[in-house]
């Protein structure tokens, strides 16, 4: 990455990720080219499902287009073109994009900010669906038998994204697909996608110092194992029924405690009471693993309950960090409520792109997650950027304008974008 002060999104974006768009597998490298790669990640940074036809139509009255002045893209493909060369790319070829965005804002600080717990930054996973549908499939579906007997084929992934608490910044990191595996006797599962991440993404996700936040359903042996052993730490929710044995240890026991009082969002103040025990086994049998439990409890004012969750740890917890332990464990929310809403509402990562034969599915909702990665990015370093997305209060308003532009109006180069999207300055077009 440049200079913050000279950052623009086609700094970003061309530097970080064109070349690796640009190519995929070496069995079709030729056909592959440059161009339709970038067009549809272009396409969904900018979130204009109109800007290839509106190209068209501008290079046929001006003689030149934005896909060529801003992207770089030679000649503007079809949409069945597109997803004809995307077919068939590994979703893991573009790991070196959020690498390479994630370390050029560590590089330069910006991810200080986020961290927790001396120096800790958050990952929380989670899986979701992002395509379904009961007459499309490929060899890449799973499958769900519904209750009318139909058979519902659908794509699902595990989402990774930095998350910090009181903080609006979304950086999702590279996904892992939920797909068929070969040899497997069953149809593939979000933990067994998770353990797939953290051996693939964990050596890298290393250098970040990871706490890593998951639901009850990655607080099992295995998976905390493969933390470790990918160099991080974890807060994941521990329920009664799923760890009999831990709770055992604790039933009955006096356990070590700690109130609070602090006020959310500036509104009516709420009571914290967290309690917590250390070196308790994750499961029963010999070779269990020893982890630290804490519950948190929630009320308001008039002592109604309002939020009530357990926790198992490898941290050790101390009065000193138990607060702190709370609130980043209640983060874990962020990448449902936040990533993968902004990504479904704004990004429409539910809309079938297309299909495809293999692998096109997954690499266009990789470009969703990249979309918003570079956004954000953005966000966090270009000072143009965050002046203009100051002018509009949500997101998606910021984005309908830049649909506008870049569909109307033709610039030279980004600088001529940013400052017409900060001051109204439209650059003179050609006769």
């Amino acid at each position: 990455m440049q200079d913050a002060a000279h950052d623009t999104p086609v700094r970003i974006h061309e530097g970080d990720a064109r070349a690796l768009l640009a190519g995929s597998g070496p069995e079709r490298r030729e056909e592959r080219a440059d161009p339709d790669g970038r067009y549809r990640h272009v396409r969904l940074f900018l979130q204009s499902p109109s800007f290839l036809h509106a190209q068209r139509q501008m290079l046929s009255r001006q003689g030149r287009s934005n896909a060529h002045t801003l992207f770089g893209i030679e000649t503007i493909p079809s949409d069945n073109h597109v997803r004809k060369m995307l077919d068939g790319v590994p979703a893991g070829h573009f790991d070196p994009v959020f690498h390479h965005v994630v370390d050029g804002l560590k590089r330069r600080g910006a991810l200080e900010k986020l961290r927790r717990l001396n120096g800790h930054l958050l990952v929380a996973l989670d899986g979701t669906e992002y395509v379904s549908s009961t007459r499309i499939e490929c060899p890449n579906c799973s499958t769900q038998k519904q209750s009318d007997g139909t058979i519902r084929h659908y794509h699902a992934m595990v989402g990774a994204s930095i998350v910090a608490p009181g903080s609006a910044e979304l950086l999702p990191l590279p996904p892992e697909f939920i797909t068929p595996q070969d040899g497997a006797g069953k149809q593939d599962c979000e933990r067994a996608a998770v353990k797939r991440w953290l051996a693939r993404v964990g050596p890298w996700a290393a250098r970040l110092k990871p706490i890593y936040l998951g639901d009850d359903l990655h607080c099992c042996q295995p998976v905390c194992e493969a933390i470790g052993n990918a160099g991080g730490h974890f807060i994941l929710t521990c329920k009664p029924g799923n760890h009999t044995t831990l709770y055992e240890y604790i039933h009955g026991v006096a356990l070590d405690e700690a109130r609070r009082t602090r006020r959310l969002g500036g509104k009516r103040k709420h009571h914290f009471h967290t309690r917590w025990m250390n070196d308790l086994p994750l499961r029963d049998g010999p070779g269990a693993m020893k982890v630290g439990w804490f519950e948190i409890t929630v009320t308001s004012e008039t002592g109604k309950q309002v939020y009530y969750s357990t926790f198992a740890t490898d941290i050790t917890i101390t009065k000193d960090n138990i607060a702190e332990l709370a609130e980043c464990a209640r983060t874990r929310w962020t990448v449902e409520n936040s990533v993968f809403r902004e990504l479904k509402k704004f990004f429409h990562l539910e809309h079938n792109f297309g299909h495809g034969e293999s692998t096109v599915s997954s690499v266009l909702a990789m470009f969703n997650l990249v979309a918003l990665l570079m956004q954000s990015a953005c966000q966090m370093v270009c000072p143009r950027w965050k002046a203009a997305r100051k002018r509009w209060v949500a997101r998606y308003q910021m984005l309908d304008q830049l649909k506008i532009l870049v569909n109307h109006v033709v610039f030279g180069n980004w600088d001529q974008f940013l400052v017409s999207i900060t001051t109204d300055q439209l650059p003179e077009q050609p006769p």
